[in-house]
Formats: C-alpha cells, structure tokens, sequence
C-alpha cells in the first residue's frame, strides 16, 4: 500500500511508459510471427507459436526479461538473413530490455528517492 501511495503522483507518466514499451513489443511479436515465425525462441519461452496471440503473449511475458535467441540460425558464414536476425536482436535488446528497463526503474528510484 505504501508503494502505490508514492506511486500516485507519477502514475500517468508510468501509465505512458508502460503503454509505449506493450505497443513495441507488440510490433516486435506481430513481425515476428509474421516474418520470423519459429525461428527463434526466448531462454524459458516457447521455440515456436502456431497463432498471433501466443506470440504476443510469449513476447510480454518473457520478452521484458530477456531477448531472443537465435540457436542454429545464426551461422558463421555473412548473409542478409543472418544480418536481420542480428539487427532484430540487438534492437529488440536496447530498446525493450535496456532502455525501458532502465526508465521504469528511474521512475521507482525517482519516487523513492524523494
């Protein structure tokens, strides 16, 4: 109770934050069901989803905490495949996973540190 009470005051900041970070993991699911679909897989998710909403469900329940691994996909050899499975990774890592981690986490420091 305490918490939600300091919470208050940045409620609607985090309620953007929170709406943002779904709707770009949203994006990320759709292409990766439409694009990607079963080529990759989430440390302790599942390797493959056989309709739209397991993906996004899959990319919003274990998408926060870790990004996606590629497995035998990624291979040694240079091919514009390759290049997109590497662009997707790290722009899925950095922009989900890092960057709002790290704001709703400077919003909760931020409330208690006043």
């Amino acid at each position: 109770q305490v918490i939600f009470v300091h919470l208050q005051p940045k409620m609607p900041f985090l309620a953007v934050v929170v709406c943002m970070a779904l709707s770009i993991v949203y994006t990320y699911g759709l292409l990766a069901f439409r694009y990607l679909g079963g080529m990759y897989k989430f440390a302790d998710g599942p390797a493959s989803w056989s309709f739209l909403g397991g993906a996004l469900l899959s990319h919003i329940d274990v998408g926060f905490r870790s990004g996606p691994e590629w497995g035998p996909y990624l291979g040694q050899e240079f091919t514009w495949q390759s290049l997109l499975y590497f662009v997707f990774s790290f722009t899925y890592h950095l922009i989900v996973v890092l960057i709002f981690g790290a704001i709703l986490a400077g919003i909760v420091i931020d409330v208690f540190g006043d």
